[in-house]
């Protein structure tokens, strides 16, 4: 068996993270064949002094390997996975190290002290000795938030970062956050307040086939969006369910070349230039600010003092003022431009109309007419005049001794009988309603409950059942 018996508290740590980044990618549980125990090299760092642990896929190197795994094949290389857990070892600061490749005794020993080494056992240098245990979810240092963009549109913006930085660490691709800014800022609005943003957290709309709800499908296809607790596992998805299988990233120079990848994968269905368009124009409204990774940060060392440290913290600190100043006044321009160009078909200020001139007109009546004419004209006015009279009450008797009934009140009698999941006939909604006016609402009742998704039919005719539709109780 595997012991972890002296195993070093941030050893233990770090599997539990890399065993979580594992299983979220593969669906399988991470397994170790060699913790503290078993025969190993001596030394400091070593597995009997609980630096280092060995992984393999399902089974472990002494049980012959019968399938495909995500880090090891049948035939003892390189699994499609491998290559991916191996960066994100590194990233948490840890050695990951490839040993005994195409041989059925293939492993990964990961080292706590970030210790690398290459195919003939010589030792790579290694990270920083201050890196050793410190294992990380987040590799980003978070600045201050542009105060011209709203919190959420902060927000997006980070998780663009974080994208663009772990596209580049785990597959090699060198595409800008603005572009990934831009492309969530058209699928999701400019303020990321679609339904599907706000509820979902879903800024892309990144769909599955599996059902999850009338209220997720597709309003222009067969899927239904994805639902994410966080913006960060919305990212997560967009980088691992994506853009990983995008090979045509790696090429990419610009935003239209972004959006063509996306396209040639059939990521969205829409026309390819208005896209372009919209991408392009979101890319370059972002939030002026920018996440620092930790190997970025100034280090103390001997060519280092504190008073340099305060004379550059003020001097920084004054251009990031001035930063922001210029970007509002940059912003407020382009607002004012955008401004003009909507009102440039609707304004003409090249020409000068004049203003309508005041007519007096002689109002005396000068027409000439035969007193038969006169006549005809009082018996007529006359008879007008009894038209203006109210109508008499009998006229009404027909329409207001009738009871009239509500579309609410029906609403309401109908929720009653379907409540707590019970499920009627079309026709038993109706057995009840005696007169015209109770049919007539009680059908308009169950039109409006279709419409606002609260209950559905399914069938047809007076034997169709009905039944509510379930909420979240979160909604």
């Amino acid at each position: 068996g595997v012991s972890f018996e002296g195993a070093q508290p941030e050893l233990m740590n770090a599997i539990d993270k890399l065993a979580k980044y594992y299983y979220e990618n593969t669906g399988k549980r991470l397994v170790i064949n060699a913790g503290t125990n078993g025969r190993h090299a001596d030394g400091e760092h070593s597995h009997a002094a609980g630096w280092k642990v060995d992984v393999v896929d399902a089974g472990g190197s002494d049980v012959s390997m019968s399938e495909d795994g995500p880090l090891f094949t049948a035939g003892y290389d390189k699994g499609p996975f491998l290559d991916e857990f191996i960066a994100y070892g590194r990233s948490l600061g840890l050695g990951m190290n490839l040993e005994n490749l195409g041989t059925g005794n293939v492993h990964l020993d990961i080292a706590l002290d970030g210790t690398q080494w290459d195919g003939n056992g010589e030792h790579a240098g290694g990270f920083n000795s201050s890196n050793r245990g410190q294992v990380s979810e987040q590799n980003f240092e978070e600045i201050a938030d542009d105060p011209n963009f709203t919190e959420k549109q902060n927000e997006i913006w980070r998780e663009a970062q974080y994208v663009a930085a772990e596209a580049k660490k785990r597959y090699g691709y060198d595409i800008k956050p603005e572009w990934i800014y831009g492309q969530w800022s058209h699928e999701a609005g400019v303020n990321f307040d679609s339904p599907n943003a706000r509820y979902n957290n879903n800024f892309g709309g990144l769909t599955q086939v599996e059902f999850n709800g009338e209220e997720n499908k597709q309003p222009d296809g067969g899927n239904y969006y994805r639902t994410f607790k966080t913006p960060r596992e919305y990212s997560e998805a967009y980088l691992n369910d994506f853009l990983r299988y995008y090979d045509g990233m790696k090429n990419v120079t610009n935003s239209d070349e972004f959006v063509q990848v996306l396209k040639d994968n059939d990521y969205f269905g829409g026309d390819l230039n208005i896209y372009k368009d919209a991408v392009r124009e979101f890319s370059g409204k972002t939030p002026q600010t920018r996440m620092k990774t930790p190997s970025t940060s100034r280090t103390p060392s001997t060519s280092y003092s504190p008073s340099e440290s305060t004379e550059n913290d003020e001097y920084e600190d004054e251009a990031e003022d001035l930063k922001k100043e210029l970007t509002g006044q940059l912003l407020e321009y382009q607002l004012c431009r955008e401004v003009a160009a909507m009102l440039t078909p609707l304004y003409d200020f090249d020409t000068f109309t004049k203003a309508p001139s005041k007519v007096e007109f002689d109002l005396t009546y000068n027409r000439i007419h035969e007193s038969e004419d006169i006549a005809r004209a009082y018996v007529s006015a006359v008879g007008r005049g009894k038209r203006r009279l109210p109508p008499d009450r009998s006229a009404f008797e027909g329409i207001v001794s009738r009871k009239i009934i509500s579309v609410s009140s029906r609403i309401i009698h109908v929720m009653r009988r379907l409540w707590h999941g019970k499920t009627v006939t079309y026709g038993e909604l109706f057995v009840a309603s005696k007169e015209r006016s109770e049919l007539v609402a009680t059908f308009l009742a169950v039109l409006e409950l279709v419409k606002g998704k609260r209950v559905r039919i399914e069938g047809d005719g007076d034997t169709a059942t009905v039944r509510m539709i379930e909420r979240d109780k979160n909604d």
